[in-house]
């Protein structure tokens, strides 16, 4: 699966906020954490992420996806 790696929880340009009527005044990325490590799914819609647009290209050609992975070294 291709991928970018950054640190969600310090990264400034990956922004969070609450849909509309999703029944929370806010969220934080801590609480997004929280809740998947507790194994918590929220309800759909409940969070909403922007990231910035400078996240780098990731340029896979279609006919490596459909390729089994690659084994870990």
């Amino acid at each position: 699966m291709p991928c970018v790696l950054v640190d969600y929880l310090e990264d400034a340009s990956i922004e969070l906020d609450v849909w509309p009527n999703c029944g929370r005044d806010s969220i934080s990325k801590q609480d997004v954490v929280d809740a998947a490590m507790a194994g918590e799914l929220m309800t759909p819609k409940t969070s909403r992420h922007r990231f910035s647009d400078h996240l780098p290209p990731i340029a896979v050609p279609l006919s490596r996806l459909i390729l089994p992975a690659l084994p870990d070294d």
